[in-house]
């Protein structure tokens, strides 16, 4: 197919879509197990996910969060009562996602924070939220959803809501987290569809507890091309699990283990 940008696609229909992602080439690093089991997964019995897609759409789309998202009413949906007042507020916000009045309180704080940075309040403007790209390698059909992108310059940015936003506390997730193994997923999707390098990919990670600082960063080019290593990995594995129909887990041999350096 051809490589393309959709800008008009939901998150649902996203990820209904079976293509290789990102969360799915980390899948793959870790083991084609791994990989299998996430696909039987479900997105939508997840409270994090849920909270986070939320975050997302109060910051990246604030001028239509509110026709998106409603604040649900406390009941307990174990009695009778609480039952039919769930049923009642859901019938009256058909298809509109719910949060709580504290995670809206949340969103707002992260909101705030976020316009009040000089970086940060520029960061989503002039540009693209929630952009889809979808692009084939190898015969083997993949997407990738853009945060925001600003394609007249080249410059993709990732919206992070994190515990820690310091210059350590963030490295430390993006290695614990495989974000620059995303972040080259993208710039192998920009590539696909434009025929141009991305330029730059910026994060922006905002920490989801009082100050709820923010931090702004660039990931430096010789972590992005370990990232795009990894892909090309993961594609490799991908491929040789589907002609031998084998999705191995952790090593079958017996190995040696040491400490990490840290703990010595």
């Amino acid at each position: 197919m051809t490589a393309e940008f959709i800008e008009t696609m939901n998150e649902r229909d996203y990820h209904a879509m079976t293509r290789l992602s990102s969360t799915n080439v980390r899948r793959l690093l870790r083991s084609p197990a791994h990989y299998l089991e996430g696909l039987k997964e479900s997105r939508d019995n997840s409270e994090t996910l849920r909270l986070g897609s939320a975050i997302h759409a109060g910051l990246l789309e604030p001028e239509t969060f509110s026709s998106r998202y409603v604040i649900a009413p406390k009941v307990d949906r174990r009695t009778k009562a609480g039952k039919e007042a769930w049923a009642e507020f859901s019938n009256a916000n058909p298809g509109k996602g719910y949060i709580s009045a504290e995670d809206a309180y949340l969103i707002e704080q992260m909101r705030i924070s976020l316009h009040a940075h000089p970086l940060g309040a520029r960061a989503f403007t002039g540009g693209t939220a929630e952009l889809t790209a979808l692009w084939d390698v190898e015969d083997q059909p993949c997407k990738a959803r853009f945060d925001y992108l600003k394609r007249a310059r080249g410059v993709g940015f990732d919206l992070k809501s994190t515990c820690d936003a310091s210059h350590d506390g963030f490295a430390r997730s993006i290695a614990q987290y495989g974000y620059h193994i995303q972040a080259a997923w993208y710039a192998i999707g920009y590539k696909a569809v434009t025929g141009e390098d991305l330029k730059d990919f910026v994060f922006v990670a905002i920490e989801k507890t009082p100050p709820y600082a923010v931090a702004v960063y660039r990931i430096e080019d010789y972590s992005l091309e370990e990232g795009k290593r990894k892909c090309l990995i993961a594609i490799d594995t991908l491929k040789k699990c589907l002609d031998e129909n084998y999705w191995p887990g952790y090593s079958e041999s017996l190995e040696s283990i040491k400490l990490p350096a840290w703990a010595f």
